[in-house]
């Protein structure tokens, strides 16, 4: 019996320790369950931050009169801005949250970041630098 040179190779696609999990967009934005990844971390932070800025920038040439001229101009100015803020607040605690998921730790290590001066930088460093889990954690499969 001859082997077929060019046929392609099989292989065992059942191991259940090589599965990922693809988030939507809307469930890495919204929710507070599955693990992201570094990259996913930077791309959805930096975005919601440069999303903010323009939104915003556009409030701000759509009300130009904000500045104290009208009173109602600025009531609009100041509730959009609120909306907006708090907003990018649950993002980022969704967004952080999963982070941390993939460090294998809870989400409640956001609560890091409000101790004076090295919270932040802890933050910055577990969150955007270090690697996460390699295999299935207790927060999940790993990212893709």
């Amino acid at each position: 019996m001859s082997v077929d040179a060019y046929q392609s190779p099989e292989a065992d696609l059942s191991n259940s320790s090589n599965d990922v999990r693809v988030l939507s967009p809307k469930q890495i934005l919204f929710t507070m369950e599955g693990r992201i990844g570094r990259k996913t971390y930077w791309l959805y932070y930096l975005g919601t931050v440069f999303s903010l800025l323009i939104l915003f920038g556009i409030l701000m040439a759509v009300l130009p009169s904000a500045g104290g001229e009208s009173v109602i101009g600025g009531v609009i100015m100041m509730g959009a801005m609120l909306v907006f803020y708090v907003l990018m607040i649950w993002v980022s605690i969704c967004i952080s949250g999963k982070r941390w998921h993939d460090r294998n730790k809870s989400a409640w290590w956001i609560l890091i970041s409000f101790v004076p001066i090295i919270g932040g930088f802890w933050l910055l460093i577990e969150n955007g630098f270090l690697k996460g889990d390699d295999g299935e954690n207790r927060f999940g499969p790993p990212p893709f």
